[in-house]
C-alpha cells in the first residue's frame, strides 16, 4: 500500500493506491479537515467540514494582539481568517476580503485607537453589517478609544477586553454563535 497526503492552505489532496486500485480526494482545505486512522486491515479517511469561521478584522499597528486573538482562537479548535495569512502579494486584497466576510460566520472586529481611525477596518465591519445577520459583528474593546456611532455599545453589544484577560467568556460568546449559526 502507498498513500501520499498533501495539505497546505489552499488544498487537501489525498492520492492512494492499494493493490493496483488508485483513489484521490481534493477539496479546499477552508473547509474541511482531514484525519487518517490505519487498523491492521484498514486506512481510514475522516473528512469532516470545519465548524463556522471567524473573520478577525484589526489594524496592522496592532497586528501583534490580532495574532494573539488568532492564536487563542485556533487552539480552542476556532476555524480563523485572517488577511495576513490569506492575502498575498498581487492578489486583489479587497476582493479577497469581501469574499471572505461574506464566506464568514463572525466578525471580530478589534477595537483600539488605531483600528477605530483605520479605513480599512471600517470597510470591513460596515461591509460586514451591511450582508451579515445581527448578532455577527462582535465589537472586541481592547483600550479606550472613540467608537464609530454605528457599533456604539448603544447599538451593537461588545466585549470590553482592556480592564482583564477574557479569553474564556470571548470563546464561550463564539462558540455558542457558532452553535446558533
Amino acid at each position: 500500500m502507498k498513500n501520499t497526503d498533501t495539505i497546505d492552505k489552499n488544498k487537501i489532496k489525498v492520492d492512494i493506491n492499494i493493490r493496483g486500485s488508485h483513489y484521490h480526494f481534493s477539496e479546499t482545505s477552508e473547509d474541511f479537515d482531514a484525519d487518517f486512522k490505519m487498523t491492521s486491515k484498514h486506512l481510514i479517511l475522516e473528512v469532516k467540514r470545519k465548524s463556522g469561521q471567524v473573520f478577525i478584522s484589526y489594524s496592522f499597528k496592532n497586528v501583534e494582539f490580532a495574532n494573539q486573538v488568532k492564536e487563542k482562537l485556533r487552539y480552542a479548535n476556532i476555524n480563523v481568517w485572517m488577511d495576513e495569512e490569506k492575502v498575498s502579494a498581487g492578489d486583489h486584497w479587497r476582493h479577497e476580503i469581501e469574499d471572505a466576510l461574506q464566506k464568514s460566520d463572525i466578525v471580530l472586529v478589534l477595537l483600539d485607537k488605531h483600528s477605530v481611525q483605520s479605513h480599512y477596518v471600517t470597510y470591513e465591519w460596515a461591509f460586514a453589517l451591511g450582508s451579515k445577520k445581527e448578532g455577527m459583528v462582535i465589537p472586541l474593546v481592547i483600550e479606550d478609544c472613540t467608537i464609530h456611532p454605528r457599533i456604539d455599545k448603544d447599538i451593537l453589544k461588545h466585549i470590553e477586553f482592556k480592564n482583564g484577560n477574557y479569553w474564556e467568556k470571548l470563546i464561550g460568546i463564539i462558540k455558542s454563535k457558532l452553535n446558533r449559526h
